[in-house]
């Protein structure tokens, strides 16, 4: 059997790991409401980055076809101005080959003019 003393010393053990106990659960508590805090506050900002990337994206997505529409328009122009470049090289060349008849023509009577 135990001594009142020892029944004493036990309840007054009890009592101390008790309050121990007690002051780690708070402390715990409060670490817990931190943590909270925390995540909350790191879900906003994953929310408002989840936000911003979206927007970005978008005005990506946006600037990437009005670019492909300008090169697009700007390609058909170059081909436009090579095709009429073409056609006035081919225009010229038949005004050549033309001249040159012309001229042999010319040469040609010129040559029956001295003889």
């Amino acid at each position: 059997m135990m001594t009142p003393e020892e029944v004493e010393r036990t309840i007054q053990f009890l009592l101390n790991n008790q309050a121990a106990h007690d002051a780690s659960l708070a402390e715990l508590k409060v670490t817990v409401k931190e943590v909270a805090t925390s995540v909350n506050k790191l879900a906003g900002s994953v929310n408002e980055l989840t936000e911003t990337t979206g927007s970005m994206q978008t005005e990506f997505r946006a600037g990437f076809q009005a670019l492909q529409t300008e090169f697009r328009e700007g390609f058909q122009t170059l081909i436009s101005i090579a095709e009429q470049t073409s056609n006035a090289v081919r225009q010229i060349a038949e005004a050549e080959v033309r001249n040159i008849k012309r001229l042999d023509s010319l040469e040609s009577r010129l040559d029956k003019l001295g003889s």
